[in-house]
């Protein structure tokens, strides 16, 4: 969830980009604001990821190879919005263009942690898939022992009551045949 919550904050701040390019007669001061707030959002779950979910060296390489586009995608749409003031539409899209080389591989970059991770999770499930039978085999196997056990108490204490109980019939017997105290 957290690498698609990332994809969709980068589509959102090219979207964003787009929008600031198309739309040059109007104030451009709140739609700056929204991507600067866009990329800090991306800048925070990549932190996020990379402090709470992180656990693998590969992972990390995958992080930091996204970050690294990131930031050279995101220095390529500054340049773009500072140059919008002196340049025409048409160059403009161009230099969005220019910039979509980067997001292109920061989007591999981003599908490449995703399938990743989704490997990882496969394998994951495996091994839980593998552990959740042994725990069953064991559980399986202690309740037999249990009732073997308990089994074999039983059968052990009512052999041990039927011999001590023979015993002392006996022993009322002997002492009423021959009323010896």
């Amino acid at each position: 969830q957290a690498i698609s919550d990332i994809k969709e904050n980068i589509l959102k701040l090219r979207l964003l980009a787009m929008h600031y390019i198309a739309n040059q007669n109007e104030d451009q001061r709140p739609l700056i604001a929204r991507i600067e707030e866009q990329a800090a959002a991306i800048r925070k779950l990549l932190l996020k990821y990379e402090t709470e979910l992180l656990d693998e060296e590969k992972e990390r390489d995958l992080l930091n190879t996204e970050r690294r586009y990131f930031d050279i995608y995101y220095s390529e749409i500054k340049a773009l919005l500072e140059k919008t003031k002196s340049t025409d539409q048409s160059r403009l899209w161009g230099n969005l263009l220019n910039a979509t080389g980067n997001l292109e591989q920061l989007s591999i970059a981003v599908d490449e942690h995703q399938k990743y991770n989704e490997l990882r999770a496969e394998e994951l499930k495996a091994s839980y898939e593998e552990v959740v039978q042994r725990v069953r085999y064991i559980a399986a196997t202690i309740l037999i022992l249990s009732v073997a056990s308990v089994g074999s108490l039983g059968i052990f204490l009512r052999r041990e009551v039927r011999v001590r109980m023979n015993r002392l019939s006996g022993l009322i017997s002997h002492v009423s045949e021959t009323l010896d105290f």
